[in-house]
């Protein structure tokens, strides 16, 4: 099973996705002129009939090969940006031999980090109290919200966190 891992550009999520060279090998000889439409499925099984595949050369010594197409449709029904990784698998058919060909998208995940000093705490001193039985000298783990992930520290001690645009609370 061959495969590639991207992870999009701008011009990948507005344009043409951009294949690695060297996955050509794996892919349809192209002799030039029209696309090859290759049959893609997703990993919810659905079947995108017109992932064009098409090698630019433009004026270049080198070939640079790109999805166009049920590409574009991917992107949109997908929601993709720059920086969300695709998993481009070609794979052997079942009965007859000819290549599978599908494709995974992976949302990028943003995910930081922040020492507060105790000045900057906007949880409210009685939120603390409440809370100060779970906290020791070494690593306290409050599980608050449920999106994104977050470090909370003190001079004494950590909590991690989750939070949500519903938080209560502030940054």
């Amino acid at each position: 099973m061959a495969h590639f891992e991207k992870y999009l550009t701008e011009v990948d999520v507005k344009k043409q996705m951009a294949i690695p060279t060297d996955f050509m090998r794996h892919l349809p000889y192209y002799e030039g002129g029209r696309t090859i439409f290759l049959p893609v499925y997703d990993v919810s099984g659905n079947l995108w009939e017109n992932f064009g595949y098409y090698i630019r050369r433009e004026g270049k010594d080198y070939a640079r090969p790109v999805f166009q197409g049920d590409w574009r449709k991917y992107v949109r029904a997908n929601n993709l940006k720059p920086g969300d990784k695709i998993i481009f698998r070609v794979e052997e058919n079942d009965a007859n031999g000819a290549p599978r060909y599908t494709i995974a998208a992976q949302r990028r995940i943003f995910l930081f980090e922040y020492r507060f000093t105790a000045s900057e705490w906007l949880i409210p001193k009685s939120a603390i109290k409440d809370l100060s039985h779970m906290i020791s000298q070494e690593v306290a783990a409050i599980d608050l919200y449920s999106t994104s992930v977050g470090l909370l520290a003190t001079t004494d001690c950590f909590f991690d966190f989750q939070l949500t645009k519903e938080s209560p609370m502030k940054m």
